[in-house]
């Protein structure tokens, strides 16, 4: 863990001597990169919610607020898909 602090600060010693210019450009890009990452995991959180209320018939909220149906079975007690 020390090895990262020490990158950390070599990093951030060096940001702090870039021109404004080219430090914003490093947060315009880091930024983007992020905002890019972020939707991924949006995109992949709805699919799982979309396929859990498609195989099951039931909002996700529904098991949480209800618990799960009398007739649920095995496969929807161990479900890990969400």
């Amino acid at each position: 863990m020390e090895h990262a602090v020490g990158i950390g600060e070599k990093i951030e010693k060096r940001f702090s001597q870039l021109p404004p210019e080219e430090k914003a450009a490093v947060i315009s890009h880091g930024a983007a990169v992020r905002f890019s990452d972020l939707n991924n995991r949006l995109f992949l959180a709805l699919s799982k919610i979309r396929f859990f209320e498609e195989k099951y018939h039931m909002k996700l909220s529904e098991p949480e607020e209800k618990g799960l149906p009398d007739n649920a079975d095995f496969e929807m007690h161990e479900d890990d898909s969400i």
